[in-house]
């Protein structure tokens, strides 16, 4: 039997233990055990093998932190100039020492376990009955009680800045300093992604969830799409990894986490649910898998989503440009460059696997997208003929080319 990834293989295992024992009244405690010896000998194998199976990239994209510090690729390279160091430099002498984990909200949803991310759908609203209803566009203010997206976005931004902050010391040969910002960075993943009392369930079962009457037992997928920030987490660890200052047992254990993610999200209700979506959230969900594929090494999935995405582009964009789906919004514009990031975080993580989607015949409708949208993005929104009830935000643009 060929095994196409790790997590192939612990699930292989992982069901042969199950039929074995099935008739067994030691099954769950055997089970649990059986689990727990392998996982610990999976990470050691991985600790050996992998980086020789599956190379690190060097180079990371990392759109949202290049954006938020001015910088810029060129030829895939970071480039560093004068003011986007400063910045860096800056940020992270600001950069507070605190513990970011899903642990510490207060807010919880019946059933759901104190590891597990939780959220509230962003455009619903109470009806003042009971009943929740959606207004497209329309950010519930209450939403921000739920610290979980919060703590996410935070634990995102500070590993972010400091893998570039690594890299930038990396390029001047300051040592000392690159190995503080690594083990810094290594500190903030063991809290969220391995210790026992602080990591994060890997699932988004609770996310975005919609309360009231008549929602209960209702799967939605469409919360997996907070995880996007994720990608750039897993490219700041590559960054890091690149640079031989990450230790190969977190290496494991990252990965470890990634796979069970990823087979959730390919496995679960709500993860198919998304999967089907025809908008910007199928797109978001192809980039997501795309990523923690290839980081996990699942050439299967690789392979799978190649094909998808394809097809999503031929349903999603038309040859004049035009995306039918984001252009239903009330942020329509808004909207159609959140999709064309989610193609082009899919651009990247193939890249990584040495695939160039701009020699595909489907990628010309993206590129002439980007080329429909362009003059309006670039001007802040001005002339934009369909919906935009909220202003646009330029930098929802920038971060494109990043």
């Amino acid at each position: 039997m060929i095994f196409k990834g790790r997590i192939s293989f612990i699930h292989y295992i992982n069901k042969k233990i199950s039929y074995s024992c099935r008739k067994s009244v030691w099954t769950d405690a055997l089970s649990v055990l059986l689990n727990a010896i392998f996982a610990r000998m999976l990470r050691n194998l991985i600790c050996i093998l992998f980086p020789i199976l599956l190379s690190l990239p060097a180079v990371c994209a990392q759109k949202i932190a290049l954006e938020k510090y001015g910088l810029r690729r060129e030829n895939g390279v970071i480039v560093f100039d004068e003011l986007g160091e400063s910045r860096i430099v800056e940020a992270v002498g600001r950069l507070k020492k605190r513990s970011l984990s899903v642990v510490y909200d207060t807010m919880r949803i019946e059933g759901a376990d104190v590891h597990d991310y939780m959220s509230v759908a962003p455009y619903w609203f109470d009806n003042g009955e009971g009943v929740w209803e959606r207004r497209d566009g329309e950010r519930n203010p209450d939403v921000a009680r739920w610290e979980d997206k919060k703590a996410l976005n935070r634990m995102v931004g500070d590993v972010s800045l400091l893998a570039l902050a690594e890299r930038l010391y990396t390029q001047k040969d300051n040592g000392r300093e690159a190995a503080m910002a690594a083990e810094r960075m290594s500190e903030i993943l063991k809290a969220w992604f391995v210790d026992e009392d602080t990591r994060m369930n890997p699932n988004m079962k609770y996310a975005q969830f919609i309360p009231g009457k008549g929602r209960e037992g209702k799967v939605r997928g469409s919360g997996i799409i907070e995880l996007r920030g994720m990608m750039d987490v897993v490219e700041s660890i590559e960054l890091v990894a690149d640079d031989d200052r990450m230790s190969e047992e977190l290496l494991a254990d990252l990965r470890m986490w990634f796979g069970e993610m990823l087979e959730w999200m390919v496995s679960s209700p709500q993860g198919q649910k998304e999967r089907a979506a025809k908008n910007n959230h199928g797109t978001w969900y192809a980039a997501q898998v795309l990523m923690y594929s290839h980081f996990c090494g699942r050439a299967d999935l690789l392979m799978q989503m190649q094909s998808e995405l394809k097809s999503r582009l031929m349903d999603q964009i038309s040859e004049n440009g035009e995306q039918k789906y984001e252009m239903e919004r009330t942020k329509s514009l808004s909207y159609c460059c959140f999709n064309i990031l989610a193609y082009e975080y899919c651009k990247d993580a193939l890249a990584k696997e040495g695939v160039d989607v701009t020699k595909w015949e489907e990628w010309r409708r993206l590129e002439t997208a980007k080329n429909e949208v362009r003059p309006y993005a670039e001007n802040g929104g001005v002339g934009w003929g369909a919906q935009q009830i909220k202003p646009f935000e330029q930098k929802e643009w920038r971060v494109i080319d990043r």
